[in-house]
């Protein structure tokens, strides 16, 4: 990799001055090089907040702290505070202390430096170019693959191939271009959501559950085609994905089943795609139980039947990525009421389904995305053959009717075969501006729709750095033809600094829009929206 930043080192070699000796001297020297200049602090291309920095004498590591400055989307430009040594008696290591202009302080300890001063200062030369760099686009290559298995992997990873089976690539795309796909360690994400990691729990939970009651099917055909037309139906969704890892399989079952469990797995019955005549309406089934995972329906179940106190309760331990860590950081008899609830609810999900809010919710979002691709069709197609399948379990044995997995299809029916939806135009974006003028938010309305039950309105909101800090949204208020309307977001979606995310708000309006002329949103310092 080629040298990105100049260095002081170098001049100080040049000069005949002696490099430092120790830590302490190197921390004295890099602070008198670094502290107040400008750099732009690297986006984080995986999770992981511990980076390996190779030199051809020991493998050096620096390590993000907790801060909102991790993980990043993309390039911050920060202020080098600080660079100091770790105190007597703790191993060799240097502290960079950096602050960016609205999210704050942050810092990384590099650590495994060595103790001769020439090579203090060339490993932590090797860390600090991984972390930072002088632009926001310096051809930096962050991505290395091994040429003999065709793996990708992240440049900062423990487990490299050796240097002569390294090809680097700037951009995932590129490599997956030339047939490598990624190492499912360097590129395990977690998502900044609200009780992520309990929800993977959770959908863990359903999907055990749902191979308790229906074994998997091995038709690799069968299994080929669900997972074909489910990448199809995620390329196309409507709005922002939420980054969950999704999975599609079939079970062996001649019900007409589709579970979605909260994560991203969808189970589908051999049975319902035998009774699917076309890739549309089995498009439309997917959209539906996509949209169950995307709006999290599995969860806000769940939240719905526990108490302020539990969550209270909850909110005192930090939540680690699997079962493991929860257990260890987790009081015993508050982990063993969580699984206990967990097992209840998951058992709900596979053996009655969402409830009738969150059904109607899915087919509106499903017939959102069909009317893009001109399939509305398939929709009413699909609902019509549950719709006639709901009866002929009725008939055949009251035992199934435990398994009604589509309660009220008559009202949904109905609801989708009225329902009325207008995309708005592409243009229809408002900027939010703080009040120096900066951009902090902007809002693109997507779409709305009006049934029985209520009016509808999608929009996704993106930030910039300059939201600070992470932000619920509860509602927003839309000025149309002089009228106002105020409108709830039922889910309260939390959105962080450099985020998208899809929102749905919810009102009694009689009539769909023609055209929305003013917004009201309370994000963070947004002292004003205005229309692009």
């Amino acid at each position: 990799m080629r040298a990105l930043i100049v260095w002081s080192v170098l001049i100080l070699s040049a000069t005949g001055r002696v490099p430092a000796a120790e830590p302490a001297d190197a921390a004295l020297s890099l602070k008198a090089e670094l502290k107040g200049k400008t750099f732009f602090l690297r986006e984080s291309y995986n999770t992981s907040p511990k980076v390996y920095c190779y030199s051809s004498v020991n493998r050096t590591c620096y390590e993000h702290r907790k801060s909102r400055l991790f993980p990043l989307n993309r390039p911050e430009q920060v202020v080098i505070t600080d660079v100091g040594a770790t105190p007597q008696g703790a191993d060799n290591s240097l502290t960079v202390s950096f602050q960016h202009r609205y999210l704050g302080s942050g810092s990384i300890r590099v650590y495994n430096l060595g103790s001769s001063g020439p090579e203090i200062l060339e490993n932590f030369r090797r860390a600090f170019e991984l972390a930072f760099s002088e632009g926001p686009d310096d051809g930096f290559a962050p991505f290395v693959g091994n040429v003999q298995s065709k793996l990708l992997h992240y440049i900062g990873c423990n487990h490299l191939p050796g240097k002569d089976d390294q090809e680097v690539f700037a951009d995932v795309e590129e490599a997956e271009r030339q047939g490598y796909h990624r190492c499912n360690i360097c590129f395990m994400s977690t998502s900044r959501m609200p009780n992520y990691n309990l929800e993977m729990i959770l959908g863990q939970k359903v999907a055990a559950e749902a191979r308790y009651f229906y074994p998997l099917s091995d038709n690799k055909a069968l299994n080929q085609k669900l997972g074909r037309v489910g990448s199809v139906v995620l390329a196309g969704w409507p709005t922002p994905l939420r980054g969950y890892k999704y999975a599609f399989q079939v079970l062996e079952s001649d019900q007409l089943r589709a579970i979605a469990c909260p994560g991203g797995t969808v189970f589908v019955a051999t049975g319902m795609l035998e009774a699917l005549e076309t890739d549309s309406e089995l498009e439309a089934l997917l959209a539906r139980e996509i949209a169950h995972i995307e709006r999290r329906h599995g969860w806000r179940e769940y939240k719905k039947g526990k108490t302020a106190a539990f969550w209270k309760s909850v909110a005192k331990f930090a939540v680690g990525t699997t079962v493991g860590p929860i257990a260890r950081e987790v009081p015993a008899g508050l982990f063993s009421n969580i699984l206990s609830s967990f097992s209840s609810m998951a058992a709900q999900i596979v053996l009655a389904g969402y409830s009738r809010e969150y059904e109607q919710e899915a087919d509106f979002y499903a017939v959102s995305y069909l009317m893009e691709r001109d399939q509305r069709q398939a929709m009413y197609s699909l609902l019509q053959k549950l719709q006639y399948y709901s009866g002929v379990q009725g008939v055949v044995s009251e035992r199934i009717k435990v398994f009604a997995r589509y309660p009220n299809i008559d009202q949904r029916l109905s609801a989708v075969r009225s329902v009325a939806l207008r995309k708005f135009p592409a243009d229809l974006v408002f900027s939010g501006y703080d009040a120096s003028g900066e951009v902090m938010a902007q809002i693109q309305f997507d779409s709305q729709c009006l049934a029985s039950d209520g009016y509808k309105l999608f929009a996704r909101i993106s930030t910039t750095s300059a939201l600070g800090k992470e932000q619920k949204i509860k509602r927003i208020g839309i000025v149309s033809g002089g009228r106002e309307y105020r409108l709830e977001n039922r889910e309260n979606v939390v959105i962080f600094p450099n985020d998208e995310v899809g929102c749905a708000f919810e009102a009694r309006v009689p009539a769909l829009i023609d055209s929305i002329d003013r917004v009201v949103l309370k994000l963070g310092e947004v002292s004003a929206w205005k229309r692009q």
